[in-house]
């Protein structure tokens, strides 16, 4: 039997896995529910510090920043919308 994977996030994928669970006739088979992960890969944060790098050399003679200015810049820009649109705690803090 092939792996399956259902994420359920919504009624009809929940009962679509429920249908697919009910109907395995193997008395071996193993069912496995775990919450999704969301985090950056290796590769993910290598080629975010690429680019730092490349906006490093590319505007040196502009705005000056190195690759963790750069990081800070992008940061300070985007990560607190994205922290009061996606976590509820963040409001009250």
């Amino acid at each position: 039997m092939n792996p399956q994977t259902f994420h359920i996030s919504t009624p009809v994928t929940r009962a679509n896995c429920i249908a697919f669970i009910s109907q395995i006739d193997d008395p071996n088979a193993i069912v496995v529910i775990k919450n999704k992960k969301e985090t950056r890969s290796a590769a993910q944060l290598r080629l975010k510090w690429v680019w730092m790098g490349v906006l490093q050399k590319e505007r040196a003679g502009f705005e000056g920043r190195s690759r963790e200015g750069w990081n800070r810049y992008f940061k300070g820009k985007y990560i607190r919308p994205i922290l009061l649109e996606q976590d509820e705690q963040y409001h009250e803090f």
